[in-house]
C-alpha cells in the first residue's frame, strides 16, 4: 500500500521535474533556433543581390498582388529582394522563388526554390537578370508554356509591388486585370439589341470566363480570356448564347497566333451546350482547343447565373 502510495507521488514530481528541464532548454534553444533561421533567409536574400548586407523585411500593403509573399529592403539602399509564390494553369503545386532588384530597378538574380513541373524551365529565370520592368526579350519556353507564362507574370508583379515603395521601380507597371470586352464587341453577339447589358456576379471559379453580361429579352454575352498551350499572348473575345441556350454568335477580339484558325468560330453558331459536332482545327491544335474549353466553360457560367 505505501509502495503504491510512493509510486503516486514520484511520479507527478517526475513529470514536472522534466517538464521544467523541457521548458528551461527551450527557453534557452528557441533564440537560437529564432537566430539561425533569420541568419538563412538573410542569407537566401543575399543570393539574388550580390554584395547587399542587411535586410529589413517590409509591411506589405491590401493591395499588394497575391503572389507576392514577402518584400525585403536592403538597408544601405542597394536594393530590394521580392519571394514570390504561384502556380501555373495546369499544376496545383506551387511555384516558389526570390528575386532580387537593384536600386536602379534592374533584376540582379532570381533564385527558384520549389519548382514540381514534370518539365523543367532550364535557364529560364536567368533571362531575367539585367531586365528592368518591360522584360524586353524574355520570352516563353516551349513546353512549358503555362509555367513560364505564370514566372513572368509573379515577376511582373513583384514590380508592381515595388513600384508602391519605390517610384524608380516599376513605376510604369500596370497589373492587367481580367478582360473586359467593349460595348461595341458586346452589341456583336446581340446585333438587334437596344437596351443595356447588365453585368452579373459569378463565382469566379473559371480559368477562361473572366464576365457574364445580360441582355434583357435575348440571353448572355460572355467575355473569355485564354491561350494555347504555345502561346503567351492571350486570345480574347466574347460569346453570345440565347435564352434558349443556343450560341449566337463568337466575336474575336484578340487572336494572336501565327497561324489564323479562320472560320472555326462559325462553327459554333446554333450549337447548345453539347457543342455536337465542333471538333478541333487541323493546324491549329492547341488554339482551337483552348477556345472551345472557353466556350464550353462559358455555358458553365451561364448556367450559374441564370439559376440565381
Amino acid at each position: 500500500m505505501k509502495s503504491n502510495i510512493k509510486s503516486i507521488i514520484v511520479l507527478p514530481v517526475i513529470c514536472l521535474v522534466v517538464a521544467a528541464l523541457l521548458a528551461a532548454v527551450n527557453h534557452i534553444t528557441e533564440p537560437i533556433i529564432e537566430k539561425n533561421a533569420l541568419l538563412a533567409e538573410q542569407e537566401s536574400l543575399r543570393v539574388v543581390l550580390p554584395g547587399s548586407g542587411e535586410f529589413e523585411k517590409q509591411e506589405l500593403s491590401d493591395d499588394i498582388p497575391e503572389t507576392v509573399t514577402g518584400l525585403y529592403k536592403e538597408i544601405d539602399g542597394k536594393g530590394y529582394a521580392v519571394t514570390l509564390e504561384t502556380t501555373s494553369s495546369y499544376s496545383q503545386n506551387p511555384m516558389t522563388f526570390t528575386v532580387g532588384f537593384s536600386a536602379e530597378g534592374k533584376i540582379t538574380g532570381v533564385e527558384v526554390t520549389n519548382y514540381s513541373e514534370t518539365k523543367d524551365f532550364g535557364a529560364f529565370p536567368e533571362s531575367f537578370i539585367g531586365k528592368d520592368s518591360a522584360l524586353e526579350g524574355v520570352d516563353m519556353v516551349a513546353g512549358v508554356t503555362y509555367s513560364s507564362k505564370a514566372f513572368k507574370d509573379a515577376v511582373l508583379d513583384a514590380f508592381a509591388a515595388l513600384s508602391g515603395f519605390d517610384p524608380n521601380i516599376g513605376g510604369d507597371i500596370v497589373v492587367a486585370g481580367p478582360y473586359e470586352p467593349s460595348e461595341e464587341i458586346l452589341r456583336k453577339v446581340f446585333p438587334s439589341s437596344s437596351g443595356n447589358f447588365e453585368k452579373l456576379e459569378t463565382s469566379g471559379e473559371y480559368e477562361a470566363v473572366s464576365a457574364v453580361y445580360r441582355m434583357e429579352g435575348f440571353g448572355y454575352a460572355v467575355a473569355f480570356e485564354t491561350s494555347s498551350q504555345y502561346s503567351l499572348d492571350p486570345m480574347t473575345g466574347v460569346v453570345g448564347i440565347s435564352s434558349d441556350g443556343k450560341i449566337t454568335a463568337v466575336e474575336i477580339d484578340n487572336y494572336s497566333e501565327s497561324k489564323d484558325f479562320g472560320a472555326y468560330p462559325d462553327g459554333f453558331i446554333g450549337k447548345d451546350s453539347a457543342l455536337e459536332g465542333v471538333d478541333v482545327a487541323a493546324g491549329v491544335t492547341y488554339s482551337s482547343k483552348a477556345f472551345k474549353e472557353a466556350v464550353a466553360e462559358a455555358f458553365k457560367a451561364v448556367e450559374e447565373v441564370a439559376g440565381k
